[in-house]
């Protein structure tokens, strides 16, 4: 349930607040105090539906004027899908999920709007590696929403069996 209130967040804080504009001005009320009913069209990668229904029917719940229209892409075609309908410039996306190295290519052909004003202190909470993913000339572009997460299993008693130092828990090591 916490993972399902992180995505609602995000879509409050990230999707739906840069579309209704930037700064603190009529267009940045809060989704709820949206009075005229919103609908926004969304490209999502092709996830169980199993878990982007729910995900976002809360949303809908929660933000009753705010209508969602999503496709699922299988994530094989994602990236190909929104690098056509972005260029094209017709039937764009409202909102879509960008991959992190790829901010930079849509920064600067203007597929995307500066964050900085609406993420503002939440970026506290984010490792410097995953801002500096969604920042392009100094302004975040791509909000820090999900990463990899590399491990590396080890058989210690093999290691130490053969002389082999074990690997230090801190990554800064």
């Amino acid at each position: 349930m916490k993972r399902v209130s992180i995505i609602l967040l995000i879509f409050a804080i990230v999707f739906v607040m840069p579309v209704m504009g930037g700064g603190q001005t009529e267009e940045t009320k809060e989704p709820s105090e949206v009075k005229e009913e919103v609908a926004l069209n969304i490209v999502w990668m092709g996830w169980p539906e199993d878990q982007v229904d729910p995900v976002m029917q809360m949303f809908e719940e929660q933000f009753p004027n705010i209508k969602l229209e999503y496709e699922r892409v299988p994530f094989s075609e994602i990236f190909q899908t929104l690098d056509v309908r972005l260029n094209a410039r017709t039937a764009t996306p409202d909102l879509y999920i960008v991959d992190g190295p790829l901010t930079a290519s849509y920064a600067v052909r203007n597929h995307l709007v500066e964050l900085d004003p609406v993420y503002g202190e939440l970026l506290n909470g984010f490792t410097k590696a995953a801002i500096d993913q969604g920042t392009y000339n100094g302004s975040l572009y791509s909000g820090p929403f999900a990463s990899s997460s590399q491990l590396l299993y080890y058989n210690a008693d093999l290691l130490k069996e053969h002389g082999i130092t074990l690997p230090s828990a801190n990554p800064k090591d």
